[in-house]
């Protein structure tokens, strides 16, 4: 659907995600500093989630394809993402909330009107790999653990065959402010969803760890590249919070 927005971000109103807080941005730099010794491929917990054939929790919140299955008493949504094939159960009869932490969270609906309003929380508190940071560049996964995560989903019919989506994320111990994402979507009855797979058997995990073991030196000082490149972020990360923080007279 053409639109002539440059982002897709609507809250705050200048577009851009909120920095990080000061507390997220210590703990990435503390797992950083606790892995020095460490190669980029010492062990599976080196790898990032994704990599371990682990769909996190965040991308069932995403501005992909979605096939929607509906029902009086639920609503069944599956997500065309990387690793992720499981749909996304909303219960719309009230039921109370189990209280348990899932990978997924867990999601509850119900109706304002004509949109349907989905709010997800009880995520596992390890969205970001654990205690070792993994093998990535940090600006391109979500940074949280999840534990204090909490997402509303919104759902409108706006037409015959669009449909606005948006939702909020509100993660205090990670953003310093919730952030809303719009994204309108039109219905495509030809498009065929397949399985997204990861690899099967989880092999891709051996040869890398092989690798890593087949060069150490090699291994070692493609780790210290990686974190020198995340400590230039890290440093922006602390920009960006400052100048947030200046903003607002805070």
């Amino acid at each position: 659907m053409p639109w002539n927005r440059t982002s897709l971000i609507i809250d705050p109103p200048d577009g851009r995600m909120p920095p990080l807080t000061i507390d997220a941005i210590d703990r990435l730099e503390a797992r950083d500093a606790a892995r020095a010794h460490r190669g980029e491929g010492d062990d599976w917990r080196d790898r990032n989630i994704g990599e371990r054939c682990i769909a996190p929790g965040q991308q069932k919140f995403t501005t992909s394809t979605f096939e929607i299955f509906q029902s009086p008493d639920v609503v069944a949504i599956r997500i065309d993402a990387f690793n992720y094939n499981e749909p996304m159960v909303v219960s719309l009869d009230g039921r109370p909330r189990l209280g348990v932490r899932q990978w997924m969270g867990e999601s509850r609906g119900h109706w304002e009107g004509e949109t349907l309003v989905v709010e997800t929380d009880n995520f596992i508190p390890r969205q970001d790999g654990g205690s070792v940071m993994p093998k990535r560049s940090p600006l391109l996964r979500y940074l949280g653990s999840g534990e204090t995560l909490r997402v509303t989903q919104r759902f409108r019919r706006t037409g015959p065959v669009t449909l606005e989506y948006s939702y909020t994320v509100e993660d205090p111990g990670v953003r310093v402010a919730p952030y809303t994402v719009l994204h309108p979507m039109v219905l495509e009855n030809d498009l065929l969803m397949v399985e997204s797979a990861c690899h099967e058997g989880n092999y891709g995990i051996v040869g890398q760890l092989s690798a890593a073991r087949a060069d150490e030196e090699y291994a070692m000082d493609a780790a210290r590249e990686e974190a020198a490149t995340r400590a230039a972020q890290y440093e922006e990360m602390r920009r960006h919070h400052a100048e947030w923080t200046r903003a607002r007279g805070r």
